[in-house]
């Protein structure tokens, strides 16, 4: 809606996009595609004060909006508004606002420190033994280019990952507990698909495989695959470990997922705030109050609604089905006059917001949107679930330090 909702909202959890997303650092993933609802209703923008009229580069309007109940702004006329300086780049989709990090690409791992642990093993998980390889490829990954310059309390160029600190402890030292962390989570998650006999269903074992195969012709084919092992200081046999591994976690997490959306939740006091904070109206918006009065007084004679809806409505957004909203959602003066209809009726005197002129009638809540809502919500407490699960395998699972560990972490750079 150009003055609400730039698009019908669907439901009553605006935007609500509901994925299993899991903190498994699973290293191998393809780059994801989401398709939101995004929530416009007016959203003023006031800096010390005084309210500012987004604008991008071009010198047009730029509307906030409301993505799963976070309000994003324009950051371009943001910065601006600050008096600070902003850019793009596009090779490391990066913003930069202010003053621009000079020295680009000053910092990395040096790989070569790693190289004499590839093939020893630092720890084991669940007694599974894990190679330095694997540690080397998540730390090659996680501490490169502007991650460390913005994560490093101390960064400078000339730092190593011994000098240099992260939450206050070592760089080297936060970069192994972390891989550790994600090494635990797809050990745990891959031994607990084992046990639960996952890997035996139709296909699984097939479409790991397949990834896999995806995997080295996505990197250029077999010496390709052998290079960028070789820079991450990592066996082609133990990236193949890994990456096989990280699929099959995912697809078991995915698997359990599904079985959770099966299980029954009990979303009774959700249904009930629903019905009693959510409605549904449709408007016929102008900009001249003349012709609101005259299509009020068509109504009062008898004429359909949907019919001067179509004929005279401005707003790009509405269709005949109304918007299903709750308080705070819309402009108030809308909102005002929309709650204090009955079911079924209209409002016999125009309303006038900063849009213009609005003929509101009031419908049935749609069951079809409590039922959507209701599903989503559902959605949600799966997804929590399986979180909780996974993450309750990763923190009981066992982990023994060799004493090559402490050598890695003092060696490292």
């Amino acid at each position: 809606l150009t003055m609400i909702n730039k698009d019908k909202i669907k439901g009553f959890i605006s935007g609500i996009c509901v994925t299993l997303i899991l903190s498994s650092g699973v290293v191998f993933a393809d780059s994801i595609s989401k398709t939101v609802t995004a929530v416009y209703n007016n959203i003023k923008i006031i800096i010390d004060g005084e309210e500012i009229t987004p604008r991008d580069v071009n010198g047009n309007v730029v509307e906030p909006f409301i993505i799963d109940g976070t309000t994003y702004l324009p950051v371009r006329a943001i910065a601006s508004a600050l008096g600070e300086d902003i850019d793009w780049d596009g090779e490391t989709n990066t913003v930069y606002i202010g003053e621009k990090p000079k020295n680009k690409d000053t910092f990395s791992v040096d790989a070569s420190s790693m190289e004499p642990f590839a093939e020893k093993q630092l720890v084991s998980v669940n007694s599974i033994p894990v190679s330095g390889g694997i540690f080397n490829y998540y730390i090659t990954q996680n501490t490169i280019d502007d991650y460390m310059r913005y994560a490093s309390e101390n960064f400078s160029p000339d730092g190593t990952l011994q000098t240099l600190t992260i939450s206050n402890i070592p760089a080297a030292k936060f970069h192994a507990e972390q891989a550790c962390e994600n090494i635990k989570f797809i050990y745990s998650a891959c031994s607990d698909a084992e046990k639960n006999g996952f890997p035996k269903k139709e296909n699984v074992i097939s479409t790991v495989e397949q990834k896999w195969k995806s995997y080295i012709s996505q990197l250029g084919g077999e010496e390709a695959l052998s290079a960028y092992a070789s820079s991450n200081s990592i066996t082609v046999s133990d990236l193949e470990l890994l990456a096989k591994k990280s699929f099959l976690a995912t697809l078991y997490m995915e698997n359990v997922y599904e079985s959770k959306l099966n299980e029954k939740y009990d979303t009774t006091e959700y249904e009930t705030i629903l019905r009693k904070n959510y409605i549904t109206a449709k408007h016929i918006l102008v900009e001249d109050e003349a012709l609101a009065k005259e299509i009020i007084t068509k109504l009062n004679k008898g004429a359909d609604f949907n019919t001067l809806m179509k004929e005279h409505n401005i707003d790009p957004g509405a269709t005949t089905e109304g918007y299903t909203f709750t308080y705070g959602q819309m402009v108030e003066p809308f909102e005002k006059a929309a709650y204090e209809l009955k079911q079924n009726t209209y409002t016999k005197e125009a309303v006038k917001s900063d849009f213009g002129y609005h003929i509101i009638y009031r419908l049935p809540l749609s069951e079809a949107a409590i039922d959507e809502n209701i599903a989503a919500h559902r959605e949600i407490l799966a997804s929590e679930a399986t979180n909780s699960y996974f993450t309750e395998l990763s923190q009981k699972s066992t982990v023994a330090y060799t004493s090559d560990y402490e050598k890695y972490i003092t060696t490292i750079k």
